[in-house]
């Protein structure tokens, strides 16, 4: 999903569309988007990133392809 979650990690959250939107509210518009989309029964979009990874501005290397 992003180079700002944990290599070999597992989120078991349920997502949808809706979990965007509900990022964009946290990031612009003090944690709400609107009544619909915050009452859904799903996970922000950042819910599985890191935020010692977005701290630090580092970044998980990506997986190798020699196999």
């Amino acid at each position: 999903m992003s180079p700002f979650v944990q290599p070999a990690s597992l989120c078991e959250q349920l997502f949808d569309h809706t979990s965007i939107l509900k990022f964009l509210g946290e990031k612009f518009n003090s944690g709400k988007y609107t009544d619909l989309v915050d009452n859904r029964a799903v996970q922000s979009a950042s819910f599985p990133l890191d935020d010692n990874l977005l701290a630090n501005g580092a970044t998980a290397p990506p997986p190798s392809m020699d196999d």
